[in-house]
């Protein structure tokens, strides 16, 4: 099993034929490359292993979650 990122695969098969609908059916968020065939993750996201699949996040919104993750640990060791 591959671990997600921004350069994996998010979703795998020949997308070329129906270009970026096939990969945004399967994962939001994502496009076709050609040169690969298969489905990445827009440029302004990035992959994460979910429970249930891959899905592609904004980048912005992996940062504050991981900050607040963080802080909530600090706190937890603090108190």
């Amino acid at each position: 099993m591959v671990r997600a990122d921004e350069y994996h695969v998010v979703a795998s098969g020949p997308c070329v034929d129906e270009g970026d609908a096939y990969c945004i059916k399967r994962v939001p968020n994502s496009f076709c490359s050609v040169t690969k065939n298969e489905c990445f993750c827009q440029p302004a996201y990035v992959a994460i292993q979910e429970e249930y699949g891959i899905t592609c996040k904004p980048r912005e919104s992996i940062v504050f979650f991981s900050l607040l993750y963080l802080l909530k640990l600090a706190n937890s060791y603090s108190g």
